[in-house]
């Protein structure tokens, strides 16, 4: 899954998420609208008497975390606190960091999904002259950056527009504005790692996850591998044997084969149907393949045929190799969202 942003005409209490959040005052006590409602939700006693032990009064921008207590479709409480733009009129940093601060707290406790209300869209709406535009603008920008910020944590975020004309001015906003896609930067967070020969020659071939095979399309100048350090994957780039001059102190092929020996067996093998070896292969058209370690290869496979499901030629024509020469990188990235593993 890919984050995702959306936007319904709801009340944020009733969404089924890991979070909900409070358009909360600074010092945290009950009040009208939304605030009055996750209140009574959750039961006065027992939240009052948590954010008591809070130190107030919090600043605009600011957002704390409590339990949800007796509201059952939510794990947890995020009070964030707007500006009131009758006093402050162009506090719109301090808003962004509202909601910011807020996805900030859901990646820190590990949680990925979370609703929000229309921050500082109500009474704090002052004279602005669209309180709903002002703050979906200011969710959807603190929702990319946060994305651009933390491209391999998948999060889910519901904006939530109570009334009619709330939601169509929010929906208006999100027509206009740029939604990041997740991938879009999930793809530039794989950072493909240069090993010198005596680095290469430590890593142990135990560890190696996948590995993409040279063949007659984009790797044919090299190979990708990902290897397992222990609650890691580490992404690196063997490349210069077969066009132009080989970089110093570079691995070559033939080093591969040598230290990976048990890659080299798969690839020759991988056409036979009684081989059994490490890695399951995975063809991908044109002399390439991918080799995926049996440990992960059910998990990893689930994700590759799903992405490449996707893709319009493959409802039109047999399963096109190609498709997974395209497709592999975003099913690792899949995978290791799902696994909690860091990909570096």
């Amino acid at each position: 899954m890919n984050s995702i942003f959306e936007i319904r005409n709801c009340s944020c209490v009733e969404q089924n998420v890991d979070v909900i959040v409070n358009a909360a005052n600074r010092n945290l006590i009950s009040g009208g609208g939304i605030c009055g409602t996750i209140y009574k939700k959750a039961g006065y006693s027992n939240l009052n008497e948590v954010c008591r032990k809070i130190k107030t009064p919090l600043k605009d921008g600011d957002a704390v975390l409590t339990s949800a207590f007796d509201i059952k479709n939510a794990k947890y409480i995020i009070h964030a606190v707007g500006p009131n733009f009758s006093y402050t009129p162009n506090a719109f940093n301090e808003l962004f960091d509202a909601y910011y601060n807020s996805l900030l707290l859901v990646k820190n406790n590990k949680l990925h999904s979370i609703a929000f209300p229309l921050i500082s869209a109500g009474i704090y709406g002052g004279h602005l002259e669209n309180p709903a535009a002002v703050s979906t603008k200011q969710c959807i920008m603190a929702y990319n950056k946060f994305v651009e910020n933390f491209p391999d944590y998948n999060i889910h975020v519901i904006l939530c527009a109570y009334t009619k004309e709330e939601f169509d001015s929010a929906n208006k906003i999100k027509s206009n504005e740029k939604i990041i896609k997740s991938e879009d930067y999930l793809m530039k967070k794989i950072n493909y790692n240069k090993t010198t020969i005596d680095e290469f020659l430590k890593l142990d071939e135990n560890n190696l996850m996948l590995v993409t095979n040279p063949g007659r399309m984009g790797d044919e100048d090299g190979s990708y591998f990902i290897m397992k350090d222990n609650d890691k994957f580490v992404a690196y780039r063997i490349s210069g044997w077969m066009y132009g001059q080989k970089e110093p102190d570079s691995v070559s092929y033939d080093m591969m084969c040598s230290h990976f020996p048990k890659w080299k067996e798969a690839w020759k093998n991988a056409a036979k149907e009684d081989y059994d070896g490490k890695y399951k292969f995975v063809y991908m058209g044109y002399g390439n393949g991918l080799c995926i370690d049996k440990r992960i290869y059910e998990e990893f496979n689930k994700f590759l045929e799903l992405i490449v499901s996707k893709d319009p030629r493959y409802k039109s024509e047999e399963k096109i190799p190609a498709l997974y020469y395209n497709s592999w990188e975003k099913a690792l990235l899949l995978y290791v969202n799902e696994k909690n593993i860091e990909l570096v």
